[in-house]
């Protein structure tokens, strides 16, 4: 059986859902082109290249799971990927690993 996949593209990175590539686009053009992580999505970036899950991250930090999501997302957007994996692999990619 072939099961059919919607999928919204914004700027090279695919979404499940219309809202999320439109959330996507808003975050990018309010940000005037810049891809600094602020210093808490350094934080939870950190958490993530180390492996944390969202709960572990939100207990870790003292924040609400809504809040590390929305951290991860943006983090992921500012990367340029669609996943955590692929974070990931592009940081240790970058830094020789």
């Amino acid at each position: 059986m072939i099961k059919e996949i919607t999928a919204y593209e914004y700027n090279g990175i695919l979404f499940k859902t219309e809202y999320d590539a439109e959330i996507a686009e808003w975050k990018l053009s309010s940000r005037n082109g810049s891809n600094e992580l602020s210093k808490r999505e350094e934080e939870v970036f950190n958490l993530v290249i180390a492996g944390y899950t969202n709960d572990e991250i939100k207990e870790s930090l003292d924040i609400s799971l809504s809040t590390v999501k929305k951290h991860v997302t943006s983090i992921l957007i500012k990367n340029g990927v669609s996943d955590r994996m692929k974070l990931v692999v592009n940081y240790y990619t970058q830094q020789g690993k």
